[in-house]
């Protein structure tokens, strides 16, 4: 079963028939959803969704986390060690890798020029910063002194971003709005300097695995992020591919200043080759077949 929502399917046909069933991402995802203001505490779906996390938590064979944070809490909390397993949300790295030649044919389509360009893959509300994030951008351009471009893709309403990138007075020649199929992301991303992943925090979050952050890593991009953040923040500190912050504690221009300081330091090229390391280690598909192969391979043995 993939996730706890089919993890439910996987617990029905065991209590039936007995067939063994596993979950891989397994996440707190109700809580997920009450701590991000789209569940209530007492609403059924809350309720139930908590019940069915509990009954798969006891009667799962295996339950793949896709944090090593939320692996731990639950062996801290009473789970069977040797029913838990990592696979974080992994992502194809040739399909993300940068490409020099679309970064120029990119930013010749979009008009950027030599400023520096910040990226946003992602929606707004929900698990997700919705003013916050805007304020987020607008310290973007103050910082840069408007020696900067944003690129923003959504499956969010376009024109409602524009109008409050305008609102925030971020001039309309500075952004790009955009929706675009899956396979044209990467085009982007080679385009761009660094990335934003602006989850909002809360408790649970910190065992998330933002799938957006294994891509802009595939494609060598330095990464700006909330801290508090599955595995992902403290990757981000101990390897110097980015900057976490705190917006209670004004953390952010300290955070835009380093990712500056990564962004002067080479080539986008060679940054690219660098992070693209982080990907390697943290987000490829060998990741998942290693633990496919021990579970499996045990299985069939």
């Amino acid at each position: 079963c993939r996730g706890t929502p089919s993890g439910i399917y996987g617990y029905y046909i065991y209590k039936k028939i007995k067939i063994p069933f596993y979950v891989e991402s397994f996440e707190p995802h109700a809580d997920y959803m009450y701590e991000s203001g789209v569940w209530g505490k007492f609403s059924l779906k809350f309720i139930m969704e908590n019940y069915w996390e509990n009954k798969q938590k006891i009667y799962a064979e295996k339950l793949f986390t896709v944090s090593h944070g939320y692996k731990d809490y639950l062996i801290t909390n009473g789970c069977d060690s040797n029913k838990l397993d990592v696979i974080p949300c992994c992502v194809d790295l040739d399909k993300f890798k940068f490409n020099e030649d679309n970064r120029i044919l990119y930013r010749n389509i979009l008009k950027i020029n030599d400023e520096i360009t910040g990226i946003y893959v992602g929606k707004f509300g929900g698990l997700y910063y919705n003013e916050e994030a805007y304020k987020i951008f607008k310290s973007a351009f103050d910082y840069f002194k408007y020696k900067f471009k944003l690129i923003i893709l959504s499956p969010s309403n376009k024109s409602d971003i524009k109008t409050q990138l305008i609102n925030y007075g971020i001039n309309h020649q500075d952004f790009i709005v955009n929706s675009v199929p899956h396979d044209e992301v990467p085009l982007y991303l080679s385009a761009s300097d660094f990335a934003f992943s602006l989850y909002k925090p809360s408790p649970s979050k910190k065992y998330l695995s933002p799938i957006k952050n294994g891509e802009y890593w595939a494609n060598g991009l330095p990464i700006i992020m909330t801290k508090g953040i599955g595995d992902d923040d403290k990757i981000i500190d101990y390897n110097d591919c980015g900057a976490t912050f705190d917006l209670k504690n004004n953390e952010l221009i300290k955070s835009l200043m380093k990712i500056e300081v990564i962004i002067n330091s080479g080539s986008r090229i060679k940054t690219s080759q660098k992070i693209k390391e982080i990907a390697l280690k943290y987000r490829d598909f060998s990741i998942s077949k290693n633990i496919y192969n021990k579970v499996y391979g045990t299985i069939h043995s």
